[in-house]
């Protein structure tokens, strides 16, 4: 029989031996690995362009009145054998030009009316057009100008206006809207007497002042910088009535126009350069700057490697069955990426027959954006911006996000996760899907700061005027790329990752303009036991790396 000190021992050790277990039998956490050391910093400097660098195109219609009465108005010296300096009309178009000549961007055209009107400036096969006022193009314009010293026919203004809004039409329909945006267009119409034949339809006041309305309009619907009509008549000893009807049809033309008119007397020398022709120059803004990685793909909180850049994470591509060291596996000109977006619609990137891609000429990439041709026909998008919508991403960048380069959807919020789609593709996060939890340790973080001038160059006025900036890209995530992807067969071992910089340029006072783009390019190297290069993680780019958009920089490398 059992003493009650000894029971009373056995029931305390059966009791610590329960409150032991319990500390035996509980889980260990297992290990958290150390956090991978793939991160990488870019430092940089930008300068952007100064006015005297970037081409603000000017463009002048000479409207010059060739009727009959111009015999006496402004008669032809017999004593001139030059015909542009025959008349005073010549003259005051030579007095132009002369000024202006090889001025960048200065562009002329000649419009003779009298019964009729007709361009003077001819481009062979392409018809009336615009001539560069430069040396080369002198004797081109100078012929005519000697033509305006030919006078017949009545005062059809009209036949005039209707000509100058053809070309002028023709003209914008040929540029892109950076250029158009920077473009000046200057009408200068002059007459020495009223609109004829003149009936209740056709040559009265109110069917002139509609048509130079139509003009004007034609400037607001291209996005034009400017455009103005102003007005001249070349006054002659006529009774006062008739002069006062001849200024009351100018002086509305002028004001539609948005000009300024001018009466020169009767032997007054005539004089155009009293309008303003002069360029829509101004200095430069920075509108936007962002890192593109193209090897790293952001898919909802994880970030995947997409060894060939095409916007297809190498996991998709295998789930697909594509190639993740080809951009485009069925070479048909859409990349496997914008296939498979638009799968729903019937393309396949493995289907070589499916893409409207087949002229070499489609296989471009005119603007540099990063998206061929072909492809911006496809999504509607502008072959000769870099930027469509003016929303300061590159089509090609917001391609491969997922967010539509076609429209100014960057201030939505697609995947509803609290934060902007325009700040998802700065941070190089996924913009159509959730991904709020892993946002502080995936997400690029950017710093700018302006420079002060350079002293080296402040005896340089232009140099001294440059905008610079210091830009800093923290937090890029590398990861290890197949061998042979981006960097093709110079990649034998992968692990090369390339960023793109890009950085927009916009006039001062125009920030929604869509800019001129710049672009740089850095490649680092990262493997999967944690080697990287360079070993600080510190790239620095001079600012001598930065390029115009369609010119591929020399990547800068550790």
């Amino acid at each position: 029989m059992r003493s009650p000190t000894w029971t009373l021992a056995l029931m305390l050790i059966l009791a610590g031996a329960g409150g032991c277990s319990d500390a035996v039998l509980r889980a260990r956490p297992p290990d958290q690995p150390l956090p991978r050391d793939n991160k990488l910093a870019i430092y940089s400097e930008l300068c952007l362009d100064t006015p005297a660098e970037v081409v603000f195109p000017v463009k002048v219609v000479f409207v010059i009145d060739t009727s009959t009465s111009m015999e006496i108005s402004d008669p032809v010296d017999p004593m001139q054998p030059d015909p542009t300096l025959s008349t005073g009309r010549a003259r005051a178009v030579r007095a132009v030009l002369e000024r202006f000549r090889d001025q960048p961007g200065f562009a002329v055209a000649i419009i003779k009316f009298g019964a009729s009107a007709n361009v003077l400036t001819n481009c062979g096969m392409a018809g009336p057009c615009f001539i560069e006022n430069t040396t080369a193009q002198a004797g081109v314009l100078l012929r005519a100008v000697g033509e305006l010293a030919i006078s017949a026919g009545t005062t059809d203004y009209e036949a005039a206006m209707n000509v100058t809004f053809q070309l002028i039409s023709d003209d914008m329909k040929q540029q892109d809207k950076v250029s158009l945006a920077r473009s000046k267009y200057v009408v200068i119409f002059m007459s020495d007497g009223l609109p004829s034949p003149q009936t209740a339809d056709s040559n009265n006041l109110q069917t002139i002042t509609q048509l130079v309305g139509n003009l004007m309009t034609l400037g607001d619907t291209f996005g034009v910088g400017d455009l103005r009509l102003h007005t001249a008549l070349l006054a002659t000893d006529k009774p006062d009535f008739i002069v006062l009807q001849e200024e009351v049809v100018l002086k509305a033309m002028a004001q539609r126009g948005r000009g300024l008119y001018r009466s020169f007397e009767n032997g007054e020398r005539i004089n155009f350069l009293s309008y303003d022709v002069t360029s829509l120059r101004r200095v430069f803004a920075l509108k936007s700057m962002l890192a593109v990685p193209l090897t790293t793909r952001p898919e909802g909180p994880r970030l995947l490697v997409d060894s060939d850049g095409d916007g297809l994470s190498d996991e998709q591509e295998w789930l697909i069955g594509t190639s993740p060291i080809r951009a485009d596996t069925d070479g048909d000109g859409f990349d496997d990426q914008l296939e498979h977006r638009f799968r729903a619609s019937g393309f396949d990137p493995l289907d070589p027959g499916d893409a409207d891609c087949s002229l070499p000429i489609d296989r471009i990439d005119t603007d540099g954006d990063g998206v061929l041709d072909c492809e911006e026909r496809f999504i509607g998008a502008n072959r000769l911006l870099v930027d469509s919508d003016a929303d300061g991403l590159p089509d090609g960048v917001e391609l491969r996000a997922g967010t539509d380069p076609t429209s100014a959807d960057l201030i939505q919020d697609t995947d509803q996760d609290g934060t902007r789609n325009a700040l998802e593709v700065l941070a190089h996060t996924d913009p159509v899907r959730p991904d709020a939890e892993n946002r502080s340790q995936l997400a690029q973080r950017y710093t700018r700061r302006d420079l002060p001038p350079d002293p080296d160059r402040l005896a340089d006025a232009t140099e001294a005027a440059r905008p610079c900036f210091s830009l800093t890209v923290e937090n890029v995530s590398l990861l290890q790329g197949l061998p042979g992807g981006l960097m093709g067969a110079a990649d034998g071992r992968g692990g090369w990752n390339r960023i793109l910089l890009w950085a927009a340029q916009v006039p001062f006072d125009d920030p929604g303009e869509h800019g001129t783009w710049k672009v740089a390019c850095v490649e680092a190297r990262y493997f999967d036991n944690g080697d990287k290069y360079p070993p600080t993680g510190r790239i620095e780019v001079p600012r001598s790396a930065w390029h115009k958009a369609g010119e591929m920089p020399v990547c800068i490398r550790p």
